[in-house]
């Protein structure tokens, strides 16, 4: 059940590269502060990295706290669920 979660929290990885093509736009107005654009650009696009992170400690940290573990596991899919479901109902 352990890992079924856990591949379902990095689901969202899979939409990674429409994100980043549309996160270089951010770096398209020259009459914006660029360290900000930059910033963002970057921000947004590290999603996958705290993702894969997250999966791993919770995969390091099952065996002795396996309800910690759990929460690890659950909260990005807990999170992606809210955001899909907010854009459907918009």
């Amino acid at each position: 059940m352990f890992k079924i979660l856990q591949v379902l929290s990095l689901l969202p990885i899979i939409g990674w590269p429409l994100i980043f093509y549309s996160t270089i736009f951010f770096l398209d107005n020259p009459n914006s502060n660029a360290l900000i654009n930059w910033a963002m650009f970057l921000i947004v696009n590290s999603y996958p990295f705290i993702l894969i992170g997250n999966s791993k400690l919770a995969s390091r940290i099952y065996p002795n706290y396996r309800m910690l573990a759990y929460l690890l596991t659950i909260w990005p899919i807990v999170l992606c669920s809210i955001l899909v479901l907010d854009l459907l109902l918009s």
